[in-house]
Parts: structure tokens; C-alpha cells; sequence
């Protein structure tokens, strides 16, 4: 907390956009090296990441040449041209030609540059004079990386067919012309995005590399640099809190530092819920974005952690590369508390969850804490009828009739209360999730532990 006579610094946790400096960047040093050792030994390379995980900010870094643990290889000068592809969704080739070809004289030539070198016509041009101009301004010993940001939008764009891939592929071919692409699903994906250029030899080229979360190492280091800029020295056990509100994640980091310097800012004193309330509701946006686009099946394997891991390997791997999940200490798990809570609240097939209780419905089996609990199939019906009915009062004849109902209108109460000790006693702990209404008949509460 700042007295008046103290200036107040900003808030050291702003990266919600691309990184573009060096001491803001963090982790992803292995990943960075093997982009350089690879397009400085001419290999095009396609990089690979959900959406907010780094991939623009690396891009961006290979625009650094000081970054780079070598900036030439046999004589060749390498020249990094970053373009966001995702405003080019709706262009026709002859506009993305242009593009390409302003990008190169801007970053080649940025004194004004003669009539020799000039683009023929700024704003259309089509691939022979596009590849004239390349050979015009590109020395014999300058290698040209061209970094393709947001690629899924080139992909999707109606506009583009085989001959324009093909036309970058002979880019490659035939000139010192080097393509690292950036998207959240692999290239052979894509392609399936725009049939037309399915059969285009420009999608063989490219060696696939992905970008996933943060070692705890480099979030650890992101808090610490970031939070001191900002005058705060983090205990560890507020290290502990942000990495386990918000995982390894680059962005979500950013986000829970965020709120949590702004609260310790106010009040020199941290309230721990406000912070994680305002996480959350920054972060439930990002997610529930991901969460539509996941088939029912990821859904379920989310919800049904750990009894997914072994029956769904590959599925588990797919929702690792999205990011959604982590392994610490050997074992899957969520990427963070919060999004474990969300995954919670979520509404997914066969499944049902309440509370602490995951039910699948297609096994009929029941999970506690990551936990199987072994139902007779009486308790297992008698918890599924409560489930589905949360904080709702069921008399005794309503359970009666839907456990046994050929036989609920001799009335038992005896035999009910029997299958709810039992019951009781399979859910130990969770039992007080059945709640006692005397007179009435029984709630199933997971609010009230």
C-alpha cells in the first residue's frame, strides 16, 4: 500500500497482447532455439498452440536477431518478415501478393527505396511479379523467413485455392524463402478447412512443432520479474496461490497476477476471494470459448478425471495439447483449481456432477475426489435419483415409487431408510449430502458440507 507522498507504479501484469520485448518474455527458450536452428538450415516450420498460450509473442521474438544463438550459417543473413495472416481472410491472392511484397521492401530497404526496387502496383500484384520483386530485393546471401501469424484465417479464406499454396511452395523451392506458420490445429488439419487446396504440395513441407503451458520453473520466474516491477516481492505462499489458481499458463498468469497486485495495491493486506472472483471471471470467458468447440466425448473425459487417463489415452494427449490439462508429479490433472471449477459447473452428456460427486451414467459408476466408489446397483439408482434432483425435497412414496415400482404402493419406510443407511455409508464423508427433512422426506444437498 502507497502513502501520497509515494508515487504508485503501474501495474506490472498488462500482457493481455503479444509480447514484442525481450525482458517481458518468458520460458519457450527450447522451443525458440529449434525455430532459429531450423529455418537457419532452410526448413519451413508449422507451429502449433491453443489460442493465448504465446505463439505471436514468439514469432515476434524471432523478429530479435540478438535473441538468436546464431544470426547466419553457411554465409547466409537471415531477415525475419512477421504478418498477421487474419486480415487477409476475405483477400484474393493478387492483395496477399502485395502484401508480401510491401512487407519485404519495408523491412529490407526502410530508406526510400528507387524505381528498380518499387513495387509495380502497391496494392495487387500478381505471383510473377511478386517473384520478381522477391529476386530484386533479396541478396544471393540473405535467407527471408516470412512468420505467418493467425494461419488459420489464410486457411479459411474462400478466395485461396491449390495454385496459391503451390505458388509458396515453389517460393520455398527455388528461392531462400523460409515459412513458419502459427495456428491452433496442425496444417493437415487445415486443410480440411479448404478442400480446394487439399492437394497442394505446400502442406508437405512443414515440420510440425508445438507450443504447450509454461515448467513451473518459467511461471515461477514470470510472477517473481513481472510482480517486482511493480515494487512486490512474493512470498512463496502467494506463489503457491497464483500458480495454483491459474496453472502454468502464460495468460492466465498475467490475469491472476493482474488482480492480485491491484488488490495488494489497495490495501497492502490481499483478500485471497476477491482475487480469485475476478480471476474467474476473466478466465470462465476463455474457456467457455474452448468449451463449444470440444466434442461431447473431450467434455466427458474432462469431467471423468482420472477414470479417462487409461480408457482415453489419445483423448487425454489432444486435451494436454489444448492446454486444458497438465502432468505434475507424474500425474494428468486439471490445469488449475479454476478450471476444475468450471469443468464442474459445466453441463455434459451422460454425466452428471454434484458437488464433489461425478456420476457417469453410461458406466454407472461414481467418483470422489478422483476417487471410484463401489455402489451396489440399488445405491447407485437411489444417488442417481437424488443427483438428478438437487436441493429438491423427495417424500418417501416419490422415493418409493422410483426405486421400486411395482411394489411402492404397499409402502415401506423401513425398507427406504435401509437403502438411504446404505447409501450413507458407501458416500462416508459426502453422506451429509443427504439431508433429512422429518415429516417430509430426504434433499440431496452438496452444499452442505
Amino acid at each position: 500500500m502507497y502513502m501520497d507522498n509515494h508515487p504508485i507504479p503501474s501495474n506490472p501484469f498488462y500482457q493481455r497482447t503479444p509480447v514484442r520485448t525481450r525482458p517481458l518474455f518468458f520460458g519457450h527458450q527450447r522451443e525458440l532455439n529449434q525455430l532459429y536452428d531450423l529455418v537457419q538450415k532452410g526448413q519451413s516450420v508449422s507451429l502449433v498452440g491453443p489460442r493465448r498460450i504465446g505463439k505471436s509473442s514468439l514469432l515476434l521474438q524471432l523478429t530479435h536477431t540478438h535473441t538468436s544463438l546464431s544470426t547466419a550459417l553457411a554465409g547466409l543473413q537471415t531477415t525475419f518478415i512477421y504478418l498477421s495472416c487474419d486480415v487477409w481472410q476475405d483477400c484474393s491472392a493478387d492483395v496477399i501478393y502485395a502484401a508480401f511484397g510491401e512487407a519485404l521492401t519495408d523491412t529490407l530497404m526502410p530508406v526510400a527505396v528507387g524505381p528498380a526496387v518499387a513495387l509495380p502496383n502497391p496494392e495487387m500484384l500478381d505471383y510473377a511479379a511478386f517473384a520478381r520483386h522477391l529476386r530484386t530485393v533479396v541478396q544471393r546471401n540473405q535467407r527471408i523467413v516470412f512468420l505467418l501469424d493467425e494461419f488459420d484465417s489464410l486457411s479459411r479464406n474462400r478466395y485461396l485455392d491449390e495454385t496459391f499454396f503451390s505458388n509458396l511452395r515453389s517460393l520455398a523451392s527455388m528461392q531462400a524463402v523460409v515459412f513458419v506458420t502459427a495456428s491452433t490445429v496442425s496444417l493437415l488439419d487445415l486443410t480440411y478447412a479448404q478442400q480446394s487446396a487439399l492437394s497442394s504440395p505446400f502442406f508437405n513441407i512443414f515440420l510440425p512443432q508445438r507450443l504447450g503451458l509454461l515448467t513451473e520453473d518459467d511461471a515461477v520466474a514470470l510472477l517473481i520479474t513481472l510482480a517486482a516491477q511493480g515494487d512486490l516481492a512474493l512470498t512463496a505462499p502467494q506463489i503457491s496461490f497464483l500458480l495454483d489458481l491459474a496453472g502454468p499458463h502464460p495468460y492466465f498468469l498475467q490475469i491472476a497476477g493482474y488482480h492480485f497486485w491491484e488488490a495488494w495495491q489497495q490495501t497492502g493486506a490481499v483478500d485471497w476471494g476477491w482475487v480469485q472472483r475476478e480471476f474467474v471471471d476473466h478466465a470462465f470467458q476463455h474457456w467457455n470459448y474452448q468449451w463449444r468447440y470440444l466434442a461431447v466425448n473431450d467434455q466427458r473425459a474432462l469431467a471423468l478425471l482420472p477414470a479417462t487417463i487409461q480408457e482415453a489415452p489419445t483423448t487425454i494427449q489432444r486435451l494436454a495439447y489444448a492446454c486444458l490439462l497438465r502432468k505434475t508429479n507424474g500425474r494428468v490433472n486439471y490445469l488449475s483449481s479454476a478450471f476444475r471449477d468450471f469443468v464442474r459447473q459445466q453441463v455434459i452428456h451422460d454425466v452428471i456432477q454434484a458437488g464433489s460427486l461425478v456420476i457417469d451414467r453410461q458406466r454407472q459408476s461414481v467418483w470422489v475426489e478422483n476417487v471410484c466408489i463401489a455402489l451396489m446397483p440399488q445405491d447407485y439408482k437411489l444417488l442417481e435419483i437424488f443427483a438428478t434432483q438437487l436441493n429438491k425435497v423427495l417424500t418417501h412414496l416419490e422415493l418409493e415409487q422410483r426405486l421400486w415400482p411395482a411394489q411402492a404402493r404397499n409402502g415401506n419406510q423401513d425398507r427406504l431408510k435401509a437403502a438411504i443407511k446404505s447409501l450413507r455409508t458407501n458416500l462416508g464423508d459426502y453422506a451429509k449430502y443427504i439431508v433429512s427433512e422429518r415429516g417430509m422426506g430426504y434433499r440431496f444437498s452438496p452444499n452442505s458440507l
